[in-house]
C-alpha cells in the first residue's frame, strides 16, 4: 500500500493548499502504490530536455502531482541528467494571460515549495488580486476563476478566509450553484468548487457554505458508474478519468476514504449491489506505460 507522504514544505508566505494533490495521499489501506509510482515515471519519461511535460498548462499539473508523491519539480529533470532544465524552471518561463492561467501557476509554485509572491521575477499574488474587480476575480460571466482563486489564495494564506475578498468570491460560487447542486452543470468543476467551500470553512471563512457543500457531495455521488470511474455530466453513461481524478480530490477534501466510495446499484442490504471504487477504476483504465485511457468507458 502507498504509505502517507509529508506534503511540500510551505511557502514563505503561507501553506501549500488543502488540495488532495498536494496535502493528502492515498490512504494506506488502498493498494494503489504502484500504479501511483507508474503515473509519476510516465511523467517522466514524457519529460522534454527544456523541462517541460507537453505544454505550459500540463507543465503546471505535473508539478502538482510530483509534489503530492513529496517530490519538488526543482527535482524532476528528463532522464534524471543534470545537465537538463527541470520543471519548475520550464514553468518559471510561462506568462500567465488570464486569471485561470495566474490560479493554475500559484498551485504549481506552491506544489514545488516556491514563493508565488516571488517566482520567475513575477508576484502571482499581486497579478491575481488585479483581476478582482470588487466582488470577483476574473471574468464576470464565469465562477470557475473564482474557484481557482480562492483555492490558490487561501493555500498561500488561510488568513485571507476572513477577508472581503474571499467573502465576496465565495458569495459568487454559492450563488452560481445549480438546483441539482452542479456548478455549470459538470463533475469536474462541481468537485472543484468543493475543494474551494471546503478550503475556505476549515480556515473559519464567514459565508455559509455547508448546505452548498451537501449538495455538490450529493450531485457527484449521483455521477458515479459501476466502474468505479465518474462521469462528466449528469446523467452521463461514461465514465471519464479526468473527471474521476477531480471527483477524487472532493472526497479527500471531505476527509473521506475514495476506496470506500462505490455507486450504489441497488438494495446494499445483501452487500453485493455496490460498484467498483475509483481507484479500481484507475487500475482498470492505467496502461502499461503508466499512462491513463482517458474516456474508456
Amino acid at each position: 500500500p502507498l504509505e502517507p507522504v509529508q506534503p511540500p514544505t510551505p511557502s514563505p508566505g503561507g501553506v501549500v493548499p488543502l488540495t488532495p494533490t498536494l496535502t493528502q495521499a492515498i490512504p494506506a489501506s488502498v493498494p494503489a502504490s504502484e500504479s501511483a509510482q507508474k503515473a509519476l515515471e510516465y511523467l517522466r519519461s514524457v519529460q522534454r530536455n527544456d523541462g517541460s511535460i507537453q505544454n505550459a498548462g500540463v507543465s503546471a499539473w505535473s508539478a502538482l502531482a510530483f509534489g503530492s508523491a513529496g517530490n519538488y519539480s526543482q527535482e524532476v529533470k528528463a532522464g534524471g541528467l543534470a545537465g537538463n532544465t527541470d520543471l519548475v524552471t520550464y514553468i518559471q518561463k510561462y506568462q500567465p494571460q488570464n486569471a485561470t492561467d495566474i490560479e493554475r501557476q500559484i498551485l504549481a509554485v506552491l506544489a514545488s515549495g516556491a514563493d508565488p509572491e516571488s517566482f520567475g521575477g513575477q508576484n502571482l499574488i499581486g497579478l491575481l488580486n488585479k483581476t478582482y474587480d470588487g466582488s470577483q476575480y476574473g471574468d464576470t460571466g464565469l465562477v470557475n476563476d473564482d474557484i481557482f482563486a480562492v483555492i490558490a489564495l487561501l493555500g498561500h494564506n488561510p488568513q485571507w478566509a476572513f477577508g472581503t475578498e474571499m467573502q465576496n468570491a465565495m458569495r459568487k460560487i454559492t450563488s452560481s450553484q445549480g438546483a441539482n447542486g452542479s456548478f455549470v452543470g459538470g463533475t469536474d468543476l462541481t468537485a472543484a468548487a468543493l475543494v474551494a467551500m471546503k478550503l475556505f470553512e476549515s480556515n473559519g471563512g464567514s459565508v455559509q457554505v455547508s448546505d452548498a457543500i451537501v449538495r455538490a457531495k450529493g450531485f457527484i455521488q449521483q455521477n458515479q458508474l459501476a466502474n468505479g470511474g465518474f462521469a462528466s455530466m449528469a446523467g452521463g453513461t461514461v465514465a471519464s478519468t479526468d473527471t474521476t481524478a477531480w471527483a477524487v480530490e472532493a472526497i479527500l477534501a471531505l476527509g473521506e476514504d475514495p476506496g470506500v466510495w462505490r455507486a450504489n446499484l441497488g438494495d446494499q442490504s445483501v452487500g453485493q449491489n455496490l460498484g467498483a471504487s475509483p481507484f479500481e477504476y484507475f487500475a482498470l483504465v492505467q496502461k502499461e506505460d503508466g499512462s491513463m485511457r482517458r474516456n474508456p468507458g
